[in-house]
């Protein structure tokens, strides 16, 4: 039987911190029929051992998946793959950078906010990647509950503007959805002068309900603003180069300072 195509990174460093990164990079696999990579990066000092990254089949065990006595086949049989590393590389940034170099992903899931890799790798990791990059603020509880493996995601706010073309986000973000059987909102938010929208066409999906608003005043204040409530905010970014610009400090990084829920930075072309 063909193995799993879609490709989920997470990098952790094994604290609490972590753990809703975790929760929601697996949850996602099982959504996508994915492979999951939980890497981390060894600062010099003794390795970890294989005990302490976040448990894969008692997680399942928990979310009542699994018997309490599973097999690592019987993470197989519920379509995903699950490998775990530790890489020799002390930066964060370059381990992640090095496994991606020899073993692409299509989405990278990590937290956000304080310590390390939460803050001090994840924008670096998400425009020197240029990859779609799902990350949670530290102290958030996401859209995934721990205990039970249940998605939360009943509202979510997905900022356009003319550029990039939103195109790309709007089928990637539906595509997603989907994969997790919810029934959402998606409110397609435009924030400038005027009131016209960016043309688009909005898929039409199961459980799905597209709404559009605009609204004019400054971008990064109105977006944080309208973002409370919500389950989750994607960020749409022009590829590589853009990813680079947008998190150097204008619209995806200054948002991302700022959103308590988490936040989807998709690159599209």
């Amino acid at each position: 039987m063909e193995g799993p195509t879609y490709r989920i990174l997470h990098p952790t460093d094994l604290t609490t911190a972590s753990h809703a990164a975790f929760v929601h990079a697996l949850r996602l696999a099982l959504a996508k029929r994915a492979k999951i990579t939980l890497l981390h990066a060894s600062d010099g000092d003794e390795a970890p051992e294989w005990g302490e990254f976040p448990g894969v089949r008692e997680t399942l065990h928990q979310w009542g998946l699994l018997p309490a006595e599973a097999h690592h086949r019987d993470v197989a049989g519920l379509g995903i793959a699950v490998r775990k590393l530790i890489s020799s590389f002390s930066d964060p940034v370059e381990a992640c950078l090095s496994h991606l170099a020899d073993h692409p992903a299509d989405l990278i899931v990590l937290a956000h906010g304080t310590g390390r890799p939460v803050g001090t790798v994840s924008t670096p990791l998400s425009r020197r990647s240029g990859l779609p990059t799902l990350f949670l603020p530290a102290g958030s509880k996401g859209f995934v509950e721990a205990l039970t493996g249940k998605v939360r995601l009943a509202r979510v706010l997905l900022p356009v503007a003319s550029s990039p073309s939103p195109e790309g986000a709007v089928a990637q973000l539906a595509e997603l959805l989907s994969a997790l059987e919810v029934e959402a909102e998606i409110t397609v938010l435009h924030v400038g002068e005027g009131d016209v929208l960016p043309s688009l066409t909005l898929p039409e999906g199961k459980g799905l309900r597209w709404v559009t608003r605009t609204l004019q005043g400054e971008v990064i204040p109105t977006l944080v603003a309208a973002s409370q409530g919500h389950d989750l905010v994607v960020m749409p970014t022009d590829g590589r180069s853009g990813l680079v610009e947008m998190l150097r400090g204008s619209h995806t990084e200054r948002v991302l300072r700022s959103v308590r829920c988490p936040l989807l930075a998709l690159p599209v072309q």
